[in-house]
C-alpha cells in the first residue's frame, strides 16, 4: 500500500487507479477511491474514466 501511495503521488495513473480500486474494494473508503480515480482519469487513464462514469 505504501508503494502504491508513493507511486500515485508521483502522478503515475495506473498506480492511482490501483490505489483507488484498493480504497473502494478493500477499505470501503469511497471518498478516497473517487479522489484517486479522478486523479488517474485526469492523467488520461481510460479505465479510471470508465469507473467514474459508473459512480457519478
Amino acid at each position: 500500500m505504501e508503494l502504491y501511495i508513493k507511486a500515485a503521488e508521483q502522478n503515475l495513473p495506473q498506480a492511482q487507479n490501483n490505489l483507488a480500486f484498493m480504497y473502494a474494494n478493500v477499505f470501503q473508503d469511497n471518498e478516497k477511491a473517487k479522489y484517486w480515480f479522478q486523479r488517474a482519469a485526469d492523467n488520461g487513464y481510460e479505465p479510471a474514466v470508465e469507473v467514474l462514469k459508473g459512480i457519478k
